[in-house]
């Protein structure tokens, strides 16, 4: 829908893919601190689409490449206090699979705190003023 929640955001911004894609890989291929994105096509050749965020910031949140990393919750509060929370997971389809660094976009914020909560109850956090780089786990 077009109410903000979801919507088609693909065909506004040009990022179509019409040739079979499998495999959708997601990464920042070019460091810049924003996701890309790569298609891996059964009709054709793959289809790369390069961010072009500009100036909106990031953080980027790397985690050990450990068994115990999966499932992990990162949450990430900005200096508004809102928090936003991705999960790491693995295998999101046929041969596709999630980097161990999980992009978070800020827009025009910074991170105040970066908290990674394992499936085990284990727990790790770091806190300060974060933008425009990586947190190693």
């Amino acid at each position: 829908s077009d109410d903000g929640v979801f919507m088609d955001a693909g065909s506004k911004i040009g990022v179509r893919n019409r040739q079979f894609g499998i495999t959708p890989l997601t990464a920042d291929f070019n460091q810049d601190g924003h996701p890309d994105l790569i298609h891996i096509n059964l009709l054709g050749q793959q289809k790369v689409f390069i961010s072009k965020a500009g100036d909106n910031g990031y953080l980027k949140v790397k985690l050990p490449n450990v068994v115990e990393s999966i499932g992990a919750e990162v949450s990430v509060t900005l200096d508004d206090g809102s928090k936003v929370i991705q999960t790491f997971v693995i295998g999101e389809g046929l041969l596709s699979d999630q980097s161990h660094t999980l992009i978070f976009g800020l827009a025009d914020r910074s991170a105040t705190a970066v908290d990674v909560t394992r499936l085990n109850g284990s727990n790790d956090q770091q806190s300060g003023s974060f933008r425009n780089e990586t947190l190693t786990f």
